[in-house]
């Protein structure tokens, strides 16, 4: 098994189909500095809850209905950026509270958002 996704080559790192990359590779982040500011990008974090239920039958999980009903989905973790390489906490925090006026996505949304990060640009499939 390779560790790519953990420490990958700058051009091993695959573009989404959203334009986004699959990760950084902080330690040799070169190709994903800022070039206004000569920082690499904040990462800035959250977790959705998806809610899940126990099937009717009792045989398996289910996606819960307040996770599609149209609302929008119920942070489990406020946005933050423990894993932020950045030299300049300042900004990172500036970048989190302007994360917070985000809206969050709903049950559609975040399956659109699943399916972009699952699928590679057509560019860089092999």
């Amino acid at each position: 098994m390779t560790t790519t996704h953990q420490h990958p080559e700058p051009s091993r790192a695959p573009v989404r189909r959203d334009g986004n990359r699959h990760w950084y590779d902080f330690a040799n982040a070169r190709p994903f500095v800022d070039p206004a500011t000569g920082n690499a990008p904040h990462y800035i974090e959250a977790t959705i809850a998806v809610y899940l239920r126990v099937s009717d039958d009792g045989q398996r999980w289910i996606v819960d209905g307040a996770t599609v009903d149209g609302s929008a989905l119920d942070f489990y973790s406020d946005p933050h950026a423990s894993n932020c390489p950045c030299s300049n906490p300042d900004a990172c925090d500036s970048a989190v509270i302007a994360s917070e006026g985000l809206p969050v996505p709903n049950g559609r949304e975040l399956l659109d958002m699943l399916a972009a990060a699952h699928t590679l640009a057509e560019g860089e499939r092999a």
